[in-house]
């Protein structure tokens, strides 16, 4: 019982500084520090300056503040391991972001973020300090990790033609490697604590062309990698991805086709709902499936997303409505068959119009079936069919349509530009 109470406090006091973090004074960060379990004093400096120094395990935070205006002067992150290289620092030129978190915002939201994100990696790197030399070889320093991943990131990415997205390290003032994309941030990856405590996380490197664990006694239990997909608009082929790697998604709301292109007859080959799925554990061996989760993310950028939007006519949005697929068969068929009703229909050019009193004589004497008016009437009403229409296949991993053959997700982003290109020519011809 006491065991749920606490867990109850923490998640309501968690809730209250996410809702409400407090503007930035050396008071309230003190009392966030307090918070977050880590030990806090303030000394005075000078005549002008006080500094509040928060510590745990590893870290050590100082952070001046100006005794007349009361504004953050200066903040250093010391770590009492043996490694000094670790990366606070903004993306490019952008300097501290310890700093620039206390002093270019007026709450502490984005301080709480990044001080959480110390505290994190802190409380799971396993460094016994005072032997930090003999037991090198099962020492898991993640401040280490998290500084030398994004350069593994950037080799993988280029090893398998991912080489448009930019891996960054700490953008918009906060702690990540962020993937962007044409100019737009898409993903990042942080570490955060696991869902079982008992998970594993260890130090896996891209090296020979591969995810490999380098040192398999280095590991720590409790945290995992999340990779989070920051972008709204982006449709995952659900049944395609491990359902264990997921950590937040949206099943229940698939994302609907919609073809209001009457120059188009679609053919939908897909084998899985698309939906919304916010955040992946890429821990350990996981990682081999970042790249074709970012492969996924280019097409649907580059492909998918352009056509539905030329199907659709606009904006795309999900839909909570089954995805309505067709028999795969198609997809291995060399002629698409193209679709007929059987039901009778009339055109829009009869509309209003009903057989004379001869022409029925006449229609009895030939044997011909006669309809009535009323009969007529109700028979759905269909708009002239335009002469040329374009039959096209969808799916997952290609799209195919007469004249213009096919384009996959393993070919070259030449071949998917000059497809769509084509495509969108085509249609709107």
């Amino acid at each position: 019982m006491g065991d749920a109470y606490v867990d109850g406090l923490d998640r309501m006091i968690t809730l209250f500084r996410d809702y409400k973090p407090g503007i930035v004074s050396i008071e309230n960060v003190t009392r966030l520090c307090q918070t977050l379990g880590l030990e806090s004093f303030i000394d005075d400096v000078n005549n002008e300056t006080h500094r509040l120094s928060t510590a745990s395990k590893i870290i050590v935070v100082d952070m001046d503040f100006s005794k007349s205006d009361k504004k953050i002067k200066d903040v250093k992150l010391v770590l009492a391991s043996n490694f000094d290289n670790f990366n606070y620092y903004e993306n490019g030129e952008g300097g501290n972001i310890l700093f620039n978190s206390l002093n270019q915002y007026g709450d502490l939201a984005v301080f709480h973020h990044n001080l959480k994100f110390l505290s994190l990696l802190d409380t799971y790197s396993s460094i016994d300090l005072e032997h930090s030399i003999s037991n090198r070889g099962t020492t898991f320093d993640l401040f280490k990790y998290f500084t030398e991943l994004a350069g593994h990131l950037e080799a993988c990415l280029k090893q398998n033609g991912l080489g448009n997205f930019e891996v960054l390290t700490n953008v918009n003032n906060e702690f990540g490697i962020y993937f962007q994309y044409d100019g737009a941030i898409l993903g990042k990856i942080v570490f955060e604590e696991a869902q079982d405590p008992e998970q594993r996380l260890s130090e896996f490197k891209y090296e020979d062309s591969e995810w490999v664990n380098v040192h398999s006694q280095r590991l720590t239990r409790g945290v995992c990698l999340a990779f989070t997909v920051i972008s709204d608009d982006i449709q995952f082929p659900c049944d395609t991805i491990p359902t264990e790697i997921v950590l937040d998604g949206d099943s229940g709301r698939p994302f609907q086709v919609t073809n209001n292109c009457r120059t188009v007859e679609l053919h939908n080959d897909f084998t899985s709902d698309l939906t919304s799925i916010r955040k992946f554990d890429v821990s350990n061996e996981n990682m081999e499936l970042l790249s074709q989760l970012l492969l996924w993310i280019d097409w649907w950028k580059k492909v998918l997303c352009p056509l539905f939007k030329l199907l659709h006519g606009s904006q795309i949005v999900p839909q909570p409505r089954p995805f309505e697929r067709r028999s795969s068969s198609t997809s291995t068929s060399s002629s698409l068959p193209r679709r007929s009703s059987i039901s009778k229909r009339r055109r829009s050019s009869a509309k209003g119009k009903g057989p004379l009193a001869a022409e029925s004589t006449i229609l009895k004497d030939e044997g011909m079936q006669e309809f009535t008016l009323h009969e007529i009437l109700e028979q759905p009403v269909v708009e002239d069919e335009p002469e040329d229409v374009i039959e096209l296949v969808i799916n997952e991993d290609y799209l195919q349509c007469d004249g213009l053959g096919s384009c996959t997700i393993d070919e070259d982003r030449t071949s998917w530009n000059s497809f769509i290109t084509k495509l969108a020519s085509k249609i709107g011809s």
